[in-house]
């Protein structure tokens, strides 16, 4: 299992010298209703959001404690806002925030774009003031968008502004994935589907290596998820009162899964796999069968 990294970051390096003065889509494979052909859809933007902003809050979370440690006052209520322009500061931790620019979000998930961080402190006294935290693209846009408000921090500066550190998004989604397993009263095929969704994930975020070794992590998942929903269709399909049509979904995902998994380049395995959407129960069953012993074969220690 990957374990995350809690370590503390780095608060006390200066973000990169010089700095004051689209997106591709992700897809995973899909067959449509007549499961003939193999295609592709897009990863919904609100799907990727799910994902990412837990990320993105978790980071946020660790840089509070730890400035507050630094600072020596607590700043677990101060805002954390992305500056997009020089109108436009909104709330980080808010999924929607990705949408001001998701290009640049993405490059920043691919760790291809620093995201710089500017610490206002808190004012403790009388004329008490809250912190904040405020993120940001381009130094240059921060500093027009304080000067358009009036109010420019005083100590804002080259020498004030540091790294937003790069969170590590594949031992978090790891994380995510655990999560995602202790959820009891999930339907099988439901995990299934959203364990795919990370390896969409994986494949335009990581690198090769990362994703590689992320994919077969979350691969092996999936086969030993699709092998428990193989074995508990076995059963259902031989229930007069279970849904015809509930099962003919099921069906069809575990085709759509198995056919991703083992049917790419392989024309007689995807021929062979066809036989899982038979009209013919004896021979849906008799497929099941042969699919449960190749899951069991890949999922055994």
């Amino acid at each position: 299992m990957l374990a995350a990294d809690h370590s503390t970051p780095d608060l006390s390096r200066p973000a990169e010298k010089g700095l004051l003065g689209s997106g591709k889509q992700v897809q995973i494979g899909l067959i449509p209703d007549q499961v003939m052909a193999e295609e592709t859809f897009d990863l919904s933007i609100e799907a990727q959001y799910g994902i990412l902003n837990p990320i993105v809050v978790a980071q946020i979370t660790r840089l509070t404690q730890a400035f507050s440690h630094k600072l020596k006052v607590d700043m677990a209520e101060s805002r954390w806002l992305f500056i997009n322009d020089d109108r436009t500061a909104k709330d980080l931790s808010k999924p929607f925030v990705f949408d001001l620019n998701w290009a640049g979000f993405q490059a920043y998930f691919q760790c291809k774009k620093p995201l710089y961080l500017y610490v206002e402190e808190p004012v403790i006294g009388l004329a008490t003031k809250k912190g904040n935290f405020w993120v940001f693209f381009d130094p240059k846009i921060a500093q027009a968008y304080f000067y358009r408000q009036g109010e420019t921090p005083k100590d804002f500066k080259k020498e004030a502004i540091k790294n937003f550190p790069y969170v590590d998004i594949k031992d978090a989604m790891a994380e995510q994935v655990m999560a995602l397993l202790k959820r009891k009263d999930e339907k099988l095929i439901n995990l299934i589907r959203q364990a795919e969704e990370y390896i969409a994930i994986a494949d335009f975020f990581l690198g090769e290596d990362d994703a590689v070794s992320f994919n077969g992590m979350i691969n092996h998942i999936i086969q030993d998820l699709g092998l428990k929903e193989v074995k508990a269709l076995r059963q259902d399909i031989t229930n007069p009162g279970a849904s015809p049509t509930a099962l003919e979904r099921r069906l069809k995902s575990i085709f759509r899964i198995c056919l991703r998994l083992y049917g790419k380049g392989h024309d007689s395995e995807k021929e062979g796999l066809k036989t899982l959407l038979s009209t013919k129960a004896i021979v849906r069953s008799k497929a099941l069968e042969l699919v449960e012993k190749k899951l069991a074969n890949e999922v055994a220690p």
